[in-house]
């Protein structure tokens, strides 16, 4: 008996700069890394609370929209030759042993089509807190040595954009209210229209209408076998 023959294989997907910096940054975090933690999903009120608390050094506080916002600045750095220097330099020395390494935003190098996105909040001179949105320009990715080797200690954004909040809409609310008390108040105003006009029933031919009925009387019809 002849077997059926195999399905052609599938077209090969390869795994994109920041599939596999995404790939690292997970591992990284097994490993007792925070880049996700810290980093990732944090609301504008979470990043004041770092700033009021002392978390944030230097009074910005950032976070990536989502990890594939993070992945892309991550690919950004890892791309470099810099960063490949960083890596072997902190792998040689001893445990524990970290440093940061630095790289702008690429989007052409990891075929990316737009740059990440945070959420900031910043001190300002006054003691104040703002927060907005912005496009990452520049990331810092700190690499550190530990027992399974060199992983991504954490990646955070710091070349900003700041991103325009929208403008606001137009307000919906009404600008005059009516009262009405009554039916009678505006029925007053109303036109009177007369009732329309009886109009006979027409059911068109009538000799074709009775010559259609005429056989189909009860007295007309035959049973079954009847002459």
């Amino acid at each position: 008996m002849s077997q059926a023959p195999r399905a052609p294989r599938g077209p090969s997907i390869k795994p994109t700069a920041s599939n596999k910096a995404g790939a690292y940054i997970d591992k990284s975090d097994t490993q007792g890394a925070h880049n996700r933690s810290q980093h990732v999903g944090m609301s504008h009120q979470g990043l004041k609370n770092r700033i009021t608390t002392g978390q944030a050094k230097g009074g910005t506080a950032t976070s990536f929209l989502s990890k594939h916002d993070q992945n892309k600045a991550a690919a950004s750095v890892l791309n470099t030759k810099a960063a490949q220097t960083t890596k072997s330099q902190v792998g040689r020395g001893a445990m524990h042993n970290k440093q940061a390494v630095n790289a702008n935003f690429n989007a052409n190098a990891i075929g990316a089509r737009t740059a990440p996105i945070v959420k900031v909040a910043q001190k300002q001179a006054n003691g104040s807190i703002t927060t907005f949105n912005a496009k990452v320009t520049q990331t810092r990715m700190v690499v550190k040595k530990g027992p399974d080797g060199v992983r991504s200690q954490s990646t955070f954004a710091t070349g900003l954009t700041p991103l325009q909040k929208p403008a606001p809409g137009p307000s919906l609310k009404p600008t005059t209210k009516a009262n009405v008390t009554g039916i009678a108040n505006g029925a007053t105003g109303l036109r009177k229209v007369g009732a329309p006009a009886a109009k006979p029933l027409a059911l068109g031919d009538q000799k074709r209408f009775k010559g259609v009925t005429k056989n189909a009387l009860p007295g007309n019809v035959k049973k079954p076998g009847q002459k």
